[in-house]
């Protein structure tokens, strides 16, 4: 799968997206298990291959993935991850699979949290 899912970062925005995002990833509840997106061993990957495996599976348009990587953030990182999916769809500058992945993505997590 192709790892350029987007654009190279270039401001504190994309910064501060990658630490929320890696707080929440690292500070999971250890009483709650939670299906882990593909198996892989997260305590060994740097932060960043974290990260991108993590943005990998949020636009796999594969719903176990996308829900699991979703389901393995805290509140607040999922919040972020929301907000950043839907500037995808709305911002310029993004490949079209981009969009459509996004899209894919916020169409599951929506109707899912309509469900819940």
């Amino acid at each position: 799968m192709n790892k350029t899912h987007r654009p190279a970062p270039d401001s504190n925005q994309e910064r501060s997206l990658r630490r929320s995002l890696t707080k929440g990833v690292s500070q999971q509840d250890d009483a709650t298990p939670r299906p882990q997106p593909r198996q892989r061993s997260r305590q060994t990957m740097s932060s960043l291959d974290q990260l991108e495996g993590l943005w990998n599976d949020l636009l796999s348009r594969q719903p176990e993935l996308i829900q699991a990587a979703f389901d393995s953030l805290d509140e607040p990182a999922q919040k972020t991850v929301l907000s950043h999916l839907e500037r995808m769809v709305s911002d310029p500058g993004w490949q079209l699979e981009q969009v459509a992945s996004a899209k894919a993505a916020i169409h599951l997590l929506e109707n899912r949290s309509d469900q819940g």
